[in-house]
């Protein structure tokens, strides 16, 4: 007797019904009536092929949607159709996106928002970029270079649950996507209160004016976001003096300052002091391995930014060596870390609490890269590459959930 896989299908059964899945979907295929087959149904079945065993829609067509119980995906999908259901979801995104926050949401049972952004690149078995406006080279946090990537901004709450994504070109910088996420923000989640949380890669004045809304004449939003301490040589003396922190307990201290009219929290802890210490001293025991070497000169450290500024000489042909001063420096700074924020009314304990809940969007993109690997992408256009990404968008939250 043949055997079929049920019980995933049944849980997700009850998720596209209870997240509005299947609500959102429904008022998609709405608008597209002339499609001739069952968009939910195959969202549906890409959907729990992401969670039973990820694969390509080639796969799925040829192999995965016969092991399905066939009751719940009661006829078979030709690959055309899988395609065009991509397609369609890369159309709606946006829609789908607004219609799951919003489901059974309303501005009277709204808490505070908080929103954690973090951003992440996805890779593509290709070289080539003359494909679309997305696939490009760019800086990998896979460490793959040698493939074409998109760079992929994810919007989660504090519980974890995605609220939307945003995919750029695989060169875009960090910061650039700021003022299109905040944008978008505004105009998808119209929420009483919207606090923007982002690690240091985001922090920036200009990023910051983004996230406040100025062009409006007033903060319309508010942010923590964390800064990167190195940029305030003026303010060095205070930043890093312990005398005047608060002691919190024997292993973490604090200290609150205005900057430029906004909070300036700054954190001591033990913990991070003593990562901060070993990693150090990894990297240190490293670069003395390689300076023990005869041949050793500047192209052999030219390639790692992390040995570089342990280093004297790379710049002037001499014989590297260690930069004992900078070491000395660093270690003064080992344990600290701050976050700039516009919010008044929460306690800098609270602060720090919420910025380090970005932690949540790292698990997400391990969910996102991992469980569900979303990656490597194996579509080419702009359009499916969206869609098979808002695909994934679904897998995630109802996972999440």
């Amino acid at each position: 007797a043949d055997t079929f896989i049920y019980g995933p299908l049944v849980i997700l059964e009850k998720l596209f019904a209870r997240l509005g899945i299947d609500e959102a979907i429904e008022n998609v295929a709405r608008k597209h009536p002339q499609l001739g087959f069952d968009v939910r149904q195959i969202i549906f079945t890409l959907v729990a092929s992401r969670f039973i065993r990820p694969s390509s829609k080639l796969k799925v067509f040829e192999d995965g949607q016969k092991k399905l119980y066939p009751e719940m995906i009661r006829e078979k999908i030709e690959l055309h159709q899988m395609y065009r259901a991509l397609d369609v979801l890369a159309k709606h995104k946006e829609e789908i996106e607004k219609d799951l926050y919003w489901y059974k949401r309303d501005l009277f049972n709204m808490q505070v928002d908080v929103v954690l952004y973090d951003l992440t690149t996805l890779r593509f078995e290709s070289i080539r970029e003359d494909q679309g406006n997305l696939k490009r080279f760019g800086f990998s946090k896979e460490k793959r270079s040698d493939c074409t990537q998109i760079v992929l901004g994810l919007l989660v709450d504090t519980a974890g649950i995605p609220l939307g994504f945003e995919v750029y070109p695989g060169n875009t910088f960090e910061g650039k996507t700021l003022e299109d996420i905040v944008t978008k923000m505004r105009i998808k989640f119209r929420v009483r209160r919207f606090i923007f949380v982002a690690d240091r890669g985001l922090f920036s004045a200009k990023n910051l004016e983004h996230i406040r809304g100025k062009e409006k004449g007033e903060d319309t939003e508010e942010f923590i976001v964390g800064m990167k301490l190195g940029v305030f040589k003026k303010r060095h003396n205070e930043f890093y003096d312990r005398s005047q922190f608060e002691w919190l307990n024997e292993g973490l201290a604090i200290y609150e300052t205005i900057h430029e009219g906004d909070r300036c929290i700054i954190t001591w802890s033990k913990v991070r002091a003593e990562r901060d210490k070993k990693t150090r001293e990894d990297i240190l025991g490293k670069i003395r391995k390689k300076l023990a070497l005869k041949k050793a000169n500047a192209k052999t450290f030219v390639s790692n930014r992390n040995y570089q500024k342990y280093l004297t000489g790379l710049s002037k042909g001499e014989k590297p060596g260690l930069n004992e001063q900078a070491i000395i420096e660093e270690e003064k700074r080992d344990g600290y870390f701050g976050v700039l924020t516009n919010v008044k009314d929460m306690a800098a304990t609270e602060i720090i609490k919420n910025y380090k809940n970005l932690w949540v969007v790292e698990d997400a993109f391990g969910e996102i890269k991992g469980n569900l690997k979303a990656r490597p992408i194996f579509h080419w256009t702009d359009r499916r590459i969206v869609g098979h990404l808002t695909l994934c968008f679904l897998a995630y939250f109802c996972e999440a959930h």
